[in-house]
């Protein structure tokens, strides 16, 4: 990455911000349940957090995790550098009862190749083998929609 170029990303997790305008253009399967309906969200599992035993401790730090390997693993797009474009692309994807990724896509695209690098990275992760810790509703397991905002904001 050179060093003109600066991008976020954003922790808006679970569409909270979707599901409140009701403009995501997900469209959401019966077992499949909105983060903003379970009990505890899916948790990005890594060694560190799990030293954590508090529910909020250990969602804070899957949190930071998480982003620290999307923030490494993303490039800005060449495209979108050249144009001076910046956005923000919504992935989505489903966190399995078995913590797994599924259908991973985008739910929103800024354009100039924003959401193929975005969308690569969760690709990336998912053929990594990252597992993540399940989300729950009423004591059980469920398949939980999990978005990641990923913002490009040149310097």
């Amino acid at each position: 990455m050179k060093k003109s170029t600066f991008f976020a990303i954003s922790a808006l997790f679970a569409g909270s911000l979707f599901a409140q305008t009701g403009t995501m253009p997900v469209v959401m399967e019966e077992d499949i349940i909105n983060a903003k309906d379970a009990d505890e969200m899916p948790l990005y599992l890594h060694s560190e957090c799990n030293k954590q035993t508090e529910y909020e401790a250990r969602k804070r730090c899957a949190d930071k995790k998480m982003l620290e390997f999307v923030y490494e693993n993303t490039q800005y797009p060449e495209n979108a550098r050249t144009q001076r474009k910046e956005g923000t692309v919504v992935v989505t994807f489903v966190v399995e009862k078995d913590g797994t990724m599924t259908d991973p896509r985008i739910a929103r695209d800024p354009g100039y190749d924003m959401s193929e690098e975005a969308l690569r990275v969760i690709k990336q992760m998912q053929a990594k083998g990252v597992v993540w810790k399940p989300g729950t509703k009423g004591g059980e397991l469920v398949r939980v929609q999990f978005y990641i905002p990923i913002r490009y904001k040149l310097k």
